[in-house]
């Protein structure tokens, strides 16, 4: 068998496959291959989570909720003073709007991303692309705060993730936003006390850590074993600031997004290009 033949046979088969999982995806909670999907997060019924709010499925809807919020505060207050409120404002939505848990991608919605992840054990289905993130009820703890940042960033703020890595290999992700001329720690998953928080001007994570006393009291209801809390939070570093904190995996899950829509119309054309190639190649062959 020829080449040409081989690569025919080929893209046409993968023509039909990805029409296939494209023509399943159109099922969507009815898509058999859902058995598959990563397992959603339960809720734990501790946290602050408001299942009201889940109309707010787009960063522009949250935003917006956020701005209602502030404004119906009808008061005067300083640019300092209103930069405070309103990232409270954000923090405290976000806490309410979700759960934790890592919100994934499906083989409803992006197929490639989960088979990829699959196959190779990453994490690569793990949804970083804010909108997206926004149609689920749970999301981790990076993911509330890349919610939390792109709010921000698109009201003006400067931000920043933080990341951290304790001994024990316990991992926690939240970030900082600049205004009044520092930076302000916040972290909508762990839900630290706002009101001792803000009795230290809301304090950078720097702040916190040089006062253990602080940090122990605003995070009392995460652990009661001060040591882990120590290890988690003492091992921290910074992202650049208004860098998306994870633009690889946002740049994969695009792509992969696309290609999971369309992937079959590119397999087809390459099937019908190889047709006429072969088709060509047989007049070719008669002539002699």
């Amino acid at each position: 068998m020829n080449k040409p033949k081989t690569f025919l046979y080929l893209f046409i088969a993968l023509s039909i496959l990805t029409l296939v999982l494209q023509c399943l995806r159109c099922l969507k909670d009815k898509n058999p291959l859902t058995v598959y999907d990563y397992k959603i997060a339960s809720y734990n019924h501790k946290e602050e989570y408001d299942p009201s709010l889940g109309y707010l499925n787009s960063i522009k809807k949250i935003k917006a909720h956020c701005d209602s919020l502030f404004y119906l505060l009808d008061a005067k207050y300083t640019l300092e003073q209103s930069a405070e409120i309103y990232t409270n404002i954000v923090s405290s939505v976000i806490s309410r709007r979700f759960y934790w848990g890592y919100s994934s991608y499906t083989f409803s919605d992006n197929y490639l991303s989960v088979v990829i992840s699959k196959i190779t054990g990453g994490d690569y289905a793990a949804i970083v692309v804010p909108d997206d993130i926004m149609k689920h009820p749970n999301a981790a703890c990076s993911q509330q705060s890349i919610i939390m940042m792109e709010i921000l960033k698109r009201k003006g703020f400067k931000t920043r993730k933080v990341t951290f890595l304790g001994n024990n290999k316990v991992g926690h992700f939240a970030c900082e936003i600049f205004y009044a001329n520092k930076w302000h720690f916040h972290d909508p998953t762990l839900e630290p006390d706002t009101a001792i928080l803000n009795r230290y001007d809301r304090p950078n994570i720097k702040f916190i850590l040089a006062h253990k006393d602080v940090l122990l009291s605003s995070y009392r209801n995460y652990s009661k074993d001060s040591s882990s809390i120590f290890d988690v939070f003492g091992h921290y570093s910074y992202g650049n600031t208004n860098v998306f904190p994870a633009n690889n995996a946002l740049i994969f899950q695009k792509t992969t997004k696309f290609f999971s829509n369309c992937i079959w119309i590119f397999f087809l054309f390459g099937a019908v290009v190889l047709f006429f190639i072969d088709k060509t190649h047989k007049v070719d062959m008669s002539e002699f």
